[in-house]
């Protein structure tokens, strides 16, 4: 550059004829895939700006299922649709898309660090993964896009039942413990039932309040196949002990509302369960557990 040079000594221009050359795919998406006993999927999650906070993860488990939906290109993938044949599939076959902060302090502390899509039982399809491993990007609703970036996603491990035991640290939804407590809202979807005096009409299976907010937990962990617990209370966030506290986690879909949102509203509430002997998680429960609502993680 200081002897004024146009282009280096000795050097001249090539013109290569690249049109019948074919550009090399990854195989790492392929490897992944190749395993057929896959239970759970790792995303680290980036952002131009900064990362979405953890009251709002709904929104990416929303995002990251139309993602899904659309990377399956038709295929038969309901396990991650949640939808067999026209028909909801059972709780415990629907992928799980749990959002989680792994990061104590600094810029993303409070917020989505990771997402895992997680079966309870069974595991993903060769189709189920194939759609896992093309999420690349999750991009805002058009007209949120002068507003939030697109969210970037590198898919970190691929996981079986076999490999959770020996994961360090494990997220710990994926753990396994005797008592578990919410860490994002439980919204209900049942109206409890009382009696023409107004009084609580009990449940003659669990002595609580019939369609009350402790019944329906019993109720919906009876669904995951869980036992039923030896207690059930009523908790806020993070020890907080205000119960009110749940409200200011978002509870609702970007999405227009449908037949199937709660009938009492979007109310959060917040549990610690009691089980009567060590259980594996994920557990989420209520409206769109499947989401990032209602998770669990255990406490002992």
């Amino acid at each position: 550059r200081k002897e004024r040079w146009s282009q280096p000594p000795a050097s001249r221009f090539v013109t290569y004829d690249a049109r019948a050359l074919q550009p090399l795919r990854s195989r790492h998406p392929r490897r992944l895939g190749a395993r057929d006993d896959v239970c759970v999927a790792r995303f680290a999650l980036s952002c131009d700006g900064v990362l979405p906070l953890m009251i709002d993860q709904i929104k990416l488990g929303e995002r990251m299922h139309h993602a899904l939906a659309k990377m399956s290109d038709g295929k038969a993938a309901p396990r991650l649709l949640g939808i067999r044949d026209g028909a909801p599939v059972e709780s415990e076959g629907h992928a799980y898309l749990l959002p989680c902060c792994e990061v104590a302090q600094g810029r993303d502390r409070d917020r989505v660090t990771h997402l895992h899509v997680a079966l309870r039982e069974g595991a993903f399809s060769r189709a189920d993964l194939d759609a896992i491993t093309r999420v690349t990007t999750l991009s805002p609703p058009r007209w949120r896009r002068d507003h939030e970036s697109p969210v970037q996603l590198v898919l970190e491990a691929l996981w079986t039942r076999a490999d959770l035991p020996r994961v360090r640290p494990l997220p710990p939804s994926l753990g396994v413990g005797v008592r578990w407590r919410s860490v994002t809202p439980v919204v209900l979807q049942r109206h409890p039932k009382v009696r023409g005096d107004g009084s609580p009409k009990l449940s003659a299976s669990t002595g609580l309040w019939k369609d009350g907010p402790e019944d329906q937990v019993v109720r919906y962990l009876r669904q995951l196949g869980l036992p039923a617990p030896v207690e059930v209370v009523q908790v806020g966030p993070n020890d907080a002990g205000d119960v009110r506290a749940w409200q200011r986690f978002r509870r609702h879909r970007e999405t227009r509302k449908n037949s199937r949102d709660p009938k009492l509203g979007f109310r959060g509430f917040g549990f610690e369960v009691t089980f009567p002997h060590p259980v594996q998680g994920p557990i989420a429960v209520g409206y769109s557990a499947h989401l990032g609502l209602g998770q669990f993680e255990p406490i002992e």
